[in-house]
């Protein structure tokens, strides 16, 4: 039993100095970030900037469309099925959110020069303010998308695709005042982290 901590401490060890490792060698190669900003209609070239470490280059995104709706009705409208809204209300442990946004995306693969792109993982995008994210809602995305089977996704060159990407909005992360007017919130889904963070304005 002692042996076994022993090995399971020295595992751990090793694991945190590779974090590390990984998080220095991160902060020296993009030491500074760029803030940029797009429109809903514009689309966003991904290029080599980055999120999560995965290579994204050669990949464009346009958001079409954004609503916000309030749950019942989202579920209601799409029809989503009773296992997908189990997973969703019961399952979850903090439950089904009040109200979702529902933003309507087109994925382009124009071609990597490097030929390296790994794909896109809608997970990593955020829906966010300067003060807080929603969190990317994998099962209710899989409810509006029937025809792909994972939040990860790899187009074959000089295609495009839609899809709905659908993320929770949850009222203890408002101010009364914002939750009342979300019209007036100012919200943006952000694709890229580094070196330059690119932020759609939902608006």
């Amino acid at each position: 039993m002692k042996k076994r901590r022993i090995v399971l401490g020295v595992m751990g060890i090793l694991l945190l100095g590779a974090w590390l490792a990984r998080v220095i060698w991160f902060n020296s190669t993009y030491p500074d970030v760029t803030r940029m900003t797009y429109s809903m209609g514009e689309m966003v070239a991904l290029e080599k900037d980055v999120i999560d470490y995965s290579s994204m280059e050669g990949y464009e995104v346009q958001v079409e469309n954004a609503k916000i709706w309030e749950y019942e009705d989202f579920v209601e409208y799409y029809q989503v099925s009773k296992e997908i809204r189990n997973e969703v209300e019961v399952l979850d442990p903090v439950g089904a959110p009040e109200r979702v946004y529902d933003i309507e995306i087109t994925l382009k693969n124009v071609g990597s020069a490097s030929g390296t792109a790994d794909g896109v993982a809608f997970m990593d995008w955020r829906v966010q303010t300067n003060c807080m994210f929603s969190n990317f809602n994998e099962a209710l995305y899989l409810g509006v998308n029937p025809e792909v089977s994972n939040a990860a996704i790899a187009l074959r060159d000089n295609s495009e695709m839609g899809f709905r990407l659908v993320y929770d909005l949850r009222e203890m992360h408002f101010t009364p005042s914002e939750w009342e007017d979300m019209g007036a919130v100012s919200l943006w889904l952000s694709v890229t982290a580094y070196p330059n963070k690119k932020m759609i304005i939902l608006q």
